[in-house]
């Protein structure tokens, strides 16, 4: 799987890899069922629920490669 980046969509990525759900919540981001999700993307989430992209991306990575 190619790395995870700002410009993932989130409802994707959420699909492919449930362990990322986790970490949005931890970050208060309940992008979980959110009708944007399917056009959000990772940096259009932290912008909305003011997280850090570089800070998510990284936890997000690591999340799915564990």
């Amino acid at each position: 799987m190619p790395p995870i980046t700002a410009a993932t969509i989130v409802d994707d990525l959420m699909r492919t890899h449930p362990a990322t759900i986790l970490v949005f919540l931890r970050h208060h981001a309940h992008c979980v069922g959110c009708p944007v999700g399917a056009h959000h993307t990772v940096a259009d989430a932290c912008r909305e629920h003011g997280v850090a992209v570089e800070a998510l991306v990284r936890e997000l990575n690591a999340a799915v490669s564990q």
